[in-house]
């Protein structure tokens, strides 16, 4: 909905949206420190309280996607900031200040559909504040004060959306996950555990839980939760396909936190005597940097399911984007704008090509997204199709591979070899395409070759 803004005021979208997400990223890091001294309670000041910003302004998964102008960044930001108002409504009984940590969670509902999780944890956790804080009595200010404008906002944007789209949820939701499988659970564990060994989530959580334990305050206990239902939504959702766990990636500051009580318990504990107390707080900051360091550390090291390292495979993909923009560009160039082109690699291609697109992998086709078709055991967000509806509507440009440049003239044989998905495959074997499309390599300049399907009697070679 911001990418409204550039489009009235006429500039480019992407550069917007990337320097959006830079501002939201740094704000993350600023709102982490505040959210940091709340967990510190009374012995917070400036200089104990930079761990968790140090740390995650190292975090190789945060810096990348603060740069990658999509949704992640705004979304991190919003949960953080909701939190630090959360907490600070309790710490000083000031339960209008719920109302306002509602209100940045419904902006944060705006950006992923996950975020109803998120709230019906807090909605739990007032009602253990309440019972175990001795304050049962304002239990139900709590729910009405931090429920109620939610709810309404949510059911508003939800009525708005389905009017709009004919959908209650975004249609993304319905391409990736649909008709809810076991599948889709069991890879979204399976994405969320990998995450947790290299950010030491699964290690570092219970140490500070343990060292916590005598003096267990209820802002440990709610970072825990946030922490813990945002990796079950996490899961629930099936995981993502992009490089550095982008979806994992809102759970990093709230991490940090522990990263920074951990190092601050292993400091208290080496350093006791007065003369190290103006050096603790530099020396967990230190300490704090080192765990992160040492995360992105592991992002750069090959994993036994994939052929690249995490880093390896971020910086494929940030490739393939620029090579898409490029694509879209030369097409924008040499077709008039009323031309259809269909491809499953739908976003830069699409926008800078200007030319109508149809998404082949329907996660902006609400035909292709409601199909039946169980999802978990494919290639995230590329698991439904539906090839006969795509050759109903008669594309003039079918781009099958999500390569769209080569460093050779690729022959048609040489190129349907490299398709992996099963429904390209189908596609470049049905009749009916054989019959109408005719493959095409065109000279792009820099020893580059674009090679793509053209239907033969519509469109003719640029």
């Amino acid at each position: 909905m911001t990418l409204a803004i550039p489009f009235l005021l006429k500039i480019d979208g992407a550069t917007w949206a990337e320097i959006a997400a830079i501002i939201f990223g740094a704000a993350s890091i600023l709102a982490i420190y505040f959210l940091s001294r709340h967990l510190k309670g009374e012995k917070s000041n400036w200089k104990n309280s930079w761990g968790a910003p140090a740390a995650l302004a190292v975090q190789l998964p945060f810096i990348c996607y603060s740069f990658s102008g999509m949704e992640t960044a705004p979304f991190t930001f919003l949960i953080v900031a909701s939190a630090i108002i959360f907490l600070r409504a309790l710490e000083q009984d000031r339960p209008r200040l719920l109302s306002w940590s509602s209100v940045i969670l419904s902006l944060a509902y705006l950006t992923r559909p996950e975020t109803p999780i998120l709230f019906l944890f807090n909605i739990v956790f007032l009602v253990i504040y309440g019972v175990f804080w001795k304050k049962r009595a304002m239990i139900p200010v709590y729910l009405c004060r931090h429920a109620i404008l939610f709810i309404a906002m949510a059911i508003i944007f939800s009525l708005w959306r389905y009017l709009y789209y004919g959908d209650f949820l975004p249609n993304t939701y319905y391409a990736k996950i649909g008709s809810y499988s076991s599948a889709l659970l069991l890879r979204g564990l399976d994405y969320i555990w990998n995450f947790s060994q290299l950010s030491f989530l699964i290690l570092i959580i219970p140490l500070v839980l343990i060292l916590k334990l005598r003096e267990m305050k209820y802002q440990i206990l709610y970072i825990t939760g946030v922490v813990l239902f945002l990796s079950l939504a996490v899961a629930v959702e099936g995981g993502d396909h992009l490089a550095l766990y982008r979806f994992a990636v809102p759970i990093l500051p709230f991490l940090c936190l522990f990263y920074q009580e951990f190092s601050s318990g292993v400091v208290q504990s080496l350093f006791r005597s007065s003369l190290w107390s103006n050096l603790k707080p530099y020396l967990i900051v230190f300490l704090s940097l080192l765990i992160s360091i040492s995360s992105s550390g592991l992002y750069f090291v090959k994993a036994s399911k994939h052929e690249m390292t995490e880093y390896q495979r971020a910086r494929f993909e940030v490739d393939l984007a620029q090579r898409w923009s490029e694509f879209g560009k030369w097409l924008h160039q040499h077709y008039n704008p009323d031309r259809t082109v269909a491809l499953s690699t739908i976003g830069a291609i699409s926008f800078y090509s200007g030319l109508k697109a149809i998404d082949m992998v329907g996660l902006t086709d609400r035909h292709i997204a409601h199909r039946p078709i169980h999802t978990g055991g494919g290639y995230i967000g590329h698991e439904k199709y539906d090839n006969y509806y795509i050759l109903r509507r008669a594309p003039d440009i079918i781009i099958v591979h999500h390569i769209v440049d080569w460093d050779f003239p690729i022959t048609e044989g040489e190129y349907q070899k490299m398709l992996y998905f099963g429904a390209q495959q189908e596609l470049v074997e049905m009749p009916e395409f054989k019959n109408n499309y005719c493959f095409k390599t065109f000279p792009a300049g820099d020893k580059k070759f674009y090679a793509f399907y053209l239907r033969c009697s519509s469109v003719s070679a640029p």
